[in-house]
């Protein structure tokens, strides 16, 4: 795209070779791939380096010593002939100590190198920094799964990031790493799957905490928490002797608390979350659905949301931009056989 203000104009061309190869050994299975890649950008109008010549590895690994102990866990590496290396390990232990339970715990470490955007990008506005250095995350959380009936289940799930030197746009239109900040989010859902009904109802919180005065940290600790309510129910059975099957019900979403989404920047065509000025008003969406199976046709008739208008301003994800009136979708798909 090019207009008066700026470009986000590029070229890019990759060429990758690649292996892949699996074991199975009992009950440990393992994956492994290695990748040569070549990146070349040939607009040559906003980054400051053209070429580029790298070689990526990861590791896969799922284990099940018993019926009870799950292991999971994949590594990987990428390095670029610019000297940028970037390396991320994590792993999930999950148990069954009932038939009806599953606890799980997961953690990771992410080295990550900035994006060459970040590194190279010289435009009208904005300003890439070369020397900017990897962002470090610490992840870890944990996951309770409990089968209250056979159609019935609940669980809550519970994460924490830490994060430092992350990549982000200042008030100067550069890109710089901020201030060490923490992420927190949880979950929970209850969730039904019967022979006529299923549905699931869930909640979630997310929150940016932060000690450091630099303002783009300020800004994402002063965003808001984000509080979503999701939630769909329907009803299926067989009708005309088993001739259809149908499926019909509602589905929707629920945002009660203002809080400041992700800020798209056109120029550079990147979005970057927690630093919007404006905060997104409460908003909230229901759609409605049929689909039916008729022998070989499939049949959808939709309406989306149904609310809008009442009681918003309209707004979705993103402040300034609406999300779609009412409408109605009408989908069919026929399966030829000979």
């Amino acid at each position: 795209m090019n207009y008066s203000a700026d470009s986000i104009a590029t070229d890019f061309k990759q060429a990758e070779l690649f292996a892949r190869h699996r074991l199975n050994l009992g009950r440990t299975d393992v994956s492994f791939q290695g990748s040569v890649n070549w990146l070349n950008e040939s607009a040559q109008k906003n980054l400051t380096e053209e070429s580029w010549l790298g070689a990526q590895g990861r590791i896969d690994l799922n284990i099940r010593p018993f019926s009870w102990l799950q292991l999971q866990s994949y590594s990987t590496a990428e390095y670029w002939d610019d000297e940028r290396l970037s390396s991320e390990v994590s792993g999930r232990l999950t148990l069954f100590p009932d038939s009806r339970i599953t606890l799980s715990g997961f953690g990771g470490y992410l080295n990550r190198s900035p994006d060459l955007q970040a590194l190279y990008w010289q435009s009208s506005f904005y300003t890439g920094d070369s020397t900017l250095e990897n962002e470090q995350e610490i992840s870890m959380g944990g996951m309770i799964e409990y089968q209250i009936l056979n159609w019935m289940n609940t669980g809550v799930r519970a994460d924490l990031r830490l994060n430092e030197n992350s990549v982000f746009i200042n008030a100067s239109n550069q890109f710089e790493n901020i201030d060490p900040y923490t992420n927190i989010s949880g979950t929970g859902w209850i969730g039904l799957d019967s022979r006529i009904f299923e549905g699931e109802f869930s909640a979630v919180y997310k929150s940016f905490l932060n000690d450091s005065d630099n303002p783009v940290n300020l800004q994402l600790e002063e965003s808001g928490d984000r509080i979503w309510l999701k939630g769909h129910l329907y009803w299926k059975n067989y009708l005309f002797d088993r001739a259809t099957y149908v499926k019909a019900g509602i589905s929707g979403m629920m945002s009660p608390s203002v809080f400041g989404t992700a800020e798209y920047i056109t120029p550079l065509n990147r979005w970057q979350h927690g630093t919007n000025s404006l905060g997104n008003p409460s908003y909230h969406r229901l759609d409605v659905d049929v689909s039916a199976r008729i022998r070989w046709f499939m049949l959808l008739l939709k309406w989306e949301n149904v609310l809008d208008g009442v009681d918003q301003l309209g707004y979705f994800e993103s402040t300034g931009y609406p999300m779609p009136e009412r409408r109605f979708r009408l989908g069919l798909r026929i399966l030829f056989t000979n």
